[in-house]
């Protein structure tokens, strides 16, 4: 489950490791996102919850899923988890969303037609796109991030998407789900770029009373994505708690 706006390609290199390890992978983009459809809905935790479901549904999937979440994907596979817990294996979190008030920072994005304007001319061609290489520690070496996180620009609603995530973002408390998921006795990985820029530590250690029984791992040298930024590192770590927590055949 990827993140706020970023589409599935953020999986390129975890989806290869962990194909490559046997496993069978299923990647794809959030209503709103990507190649996805944009319809006129409210775009919150729930409706990626639902998707995941009905994506399940439609592709005969029966058996119970490792579900791994990034960011604002974290909260999805967590509520996931929380509703259809049969389905559910295992969580693994890179670097969750831990509280709603990263989102909740652009508060004039709530106001009626003042929030359209903005995200139409300026934060969705200008500040989202930028925004994008503060994800890496060292952003030089992903120079056509920028260029490709566009591509899925090109299609009409994707602006009203996104603006909607933002709005719904207020009534979003993802430290109740993690909570639930605590009192189980669900696997968890948690997994951390140590120079994240929107994820702290602070978030981590609040994670991590949520949810005691979570695995937990800073990784070096990488920043709100490490397992696309550190692969080699981050890899091993998941390939080996999925194969640790892996009951179906």
């Amino acid at each position: 489950m990827h993140g706020f706006s970023t589409p599935y390609y953020i999986w390129d290199p975890t989806f290869e490791a962990l194909a490559g390890a046997g496993f069978r992978v299923l990647c794809f983009d959030l209503f709103g996102r990507g190649f996805s459809d944009r319809p006129q809905t409210a775009y919150n935790i729930q409706l990626c919850v639902t998707q995941l479901s009905q994506l399940l549904t439609a592709l005969e999937i029966k058996e119970p899923v490792h579900l791994v979440g990034l960011s604002y994907g974290g909260p999805v596979v967590a509520g996931f988890a929380n509703q259809f817990s049969e389905l559910v294996q295992s969580l693994t979190l890179i670097d969750p969303l831990v509280t709603n008030a990263v989102l909740g920072k652009f508060q004039a994005l709530n106001f009626p037609i003042v929030g359209e304007l903005l995200m139409a001319f300026y934060v969705a061609p200008f500040v989202l796109p930028k925004s994008q290489s503060l994800d890496f520690y060292k952003p030089e070496r992903f120079s056509d991030w920028e260029t490709r996180y566009k591509d899925q620009m090109r299609y009409k609603g994707f602006s009203r998407a996104i603006l909607s995530t933002f709005r719904n973002v207020r009534n979003m408390f993802p430290e109740l789900d993690y909570r639930v998921i605590g009192k189980t006795s669900l696997p968890v990985l948690g997994i951390w770029g140590e120079h994240d820029q929107t994820i702290s530590r602070e978030d981590m250690r609040q994670l991590e009373s949520l949810i005691p029984q979570m695995h937990f791992h800073t990784i070096k040298n990488a920043g709100h994505i490490p397992h696309y930024e550190q692969p080699d590192l981050v890899n091993p770590i998941i390939i080996d708690f999925l194969g640790n927590n892996n009951s179906v055949s």
